[in-house]
């Protein structure tokens, strides 16, 4: 299935990474991806949309990459499969998942390189490893510091048009990403789209 051909956001991702080799990769970021909830690349195609952005769909399903690899990597490093006396298929698969999460965030910053998202994902990137261990070690972070708002934001910076300046994008992320108890309500972002369409 091309990208053209896609009706929703997970089969626009599954089609972004239709030319993973070897297979068993390829295979693995499919059932990392139909498994991972896609609130946030429908998000980014749903401000795409009211907001004339181009490429809606595609937008949406490379914001689906990027939570979909992060989310699998933090589930890893909390897991930690790798410890402990794990047989030789438990490692295998463990070194699967771990490249398989880093193809998905790969392709997510390749697709999404010309967004407006694309310093976020950078900034999500650089931080994560450090607020893992923070969480970790049961220490509190800040909400805003959590991988779910990160993703959030990424989607609503996704779904802005490409010639959209700075101050217009400022207050559209003020608008539109809502704090709830730490984590992000799609409802509550789809109730602020319609100002989108004034712009």
């Amino acid at each position: 299935m091309g990208r053209n051909e896609c009706t929703d956001v997970v089969e626009c991702s599954l089609s972004l990474v239709s030319h993973i080799e070897p297979e068993k990769f390829r295979t693995r970021c499919e059932e990392i991806l139909v498994r991972t909830d896609p609130s946030p690349g429908e998000l980014a195609a749903d401000i795409a949309t009211y907001s004339g952005a181009t490429t809606p769909l595609e937008r949406g399903g490379a914001v689906h990459l990027f939570y979909a690899g992060m989310n699998e990597n933090r589930r890893l490093v909390h897991e930690a499969p790798w410890e402990g006396q794990p047989t030789e298929n438990e490692k295998k698969q463990a070194n699967i998942d771990i490249l398989a999460s880093e193809i998905l965030v790969a392709q997510a910053k390749i697709e999404l390189r010309k967004t407006h998202a694309s310093e976020l994902i950078t900034e999500t990137l650089q931080k994560f490893a450090k607020i893992q261990t923070q969480l970790q070690e049961g220490q509190e972070i800040h909400w805003t510091d959590r991988l779910e708002v990160s993703v959030y934001t990424v989607g609503v910076l996704a779904g802005l048009p490409d010639e959209m300046s700075e101050k217009e994008i400022e207050e559209i992320v003020r608008q539109v990403t809502v704090k709830t108890g730490g984590w992000y309500e799609r409802t509550e972002h789809l109730a602020q789209l319609n100002q989108l369409k004034a712009l």
